[in-house]
């Protein structure tokens, strides 16, 4: 009956919060929580983090509206000095007052602008890696450059967004990747492709790494 039960759970639904959904072969199914915690940024009473969290390699950490190459960890981009009136005024993609998410203003070139290391994986396991993000721009702002994120395991390029359109709505995107016989941590990377200037301003929040049951594939163009 154990087993039974476990195998009932591998294969059952999970809920996603953002109102799209992307990406290449999305998991339905999971056998758990997100196992990257770290992923969603955290909470706290202070509108704006206080402390770099140093995960945005090359990037400069500011306590206000980022310019390019900065970014920003907040609950709500209404507390951030100066925000410019083509940004949206949002919250972090969850249902806790103080959660945080992370704001960046992309860097003139083309590079990465988040890194992180996921720790204690099982080997030969199908996992999903996922993130929310949002355009940063007011629908109706055409001279601006849209955001174009690129997602990275171990420096290996697997999926691309392509443009995240203005739509003042959270997208989740993402794709399913099976770890090989020997690998029990990865390198996860989001790489900025467009380049910065006036636009390329986005929204990052619940990145997840999550475990996902067999046959509970669902592919999106």
């Amino acid at each position: 009956m154990k087993y039974t039960s476990l195998i009932i759970s591998f294969l059952l639904l999970c809920i996603v919060s953002p109102s799209y959904i992307y990406g290449q072969d999305i998991c339905t199914g999971n056998v758990g929580d997100n196992i990257f915690l770290r992923g969603d940024f955290g909470s706290g009473v202070a509108p704006v983090l206080a402390i770099d969290p140093m995960i945005a390699p090359g990037y400069t950490y500011v306590r206000e509206v980022p310019i390019d190459g900065e970014y920003v960890v907040c609950s709500r981009s209404s507390a951030l000095a100066g925000l410019y009136g083509s940004w949206l005024n949002i919250t972090d993609n969850s249902t806790d007052p103080n959660g945080y998410m992370m704001i960046v203003n992309a860097d003139f070139t083309p590079g990465i602008f988040y890194e992180e290391t996921v720790e204690n994986l099982c080997e030969n396991t199908l996992y999903e890696f996922s993130a929310d993000v949002i355009n940063m721009i007011r629908i109706g702002i055409n001279d601006h450059s849209d955001p174009n994120v690129t997602f990275l395991i171990d420096d290996v390029e697997y999926y691309s967004t392509g443009d995240i359109p203005k739509i003042q709505e959270w997208i989740k995107y993402g794709f399913s990747f099976t770890t090989d016989a020997s690998q029990s941590s990865v390198t996860l990377t989001l790489i900025n492709n467009a380049p910065g200037g006036i636009g390329n301003d986005l929204g990052i929040d619940n990145i997840s790494f999550r475990p996902c049951g067999l046959g509970s594939l669902v592919g999106f163009e």
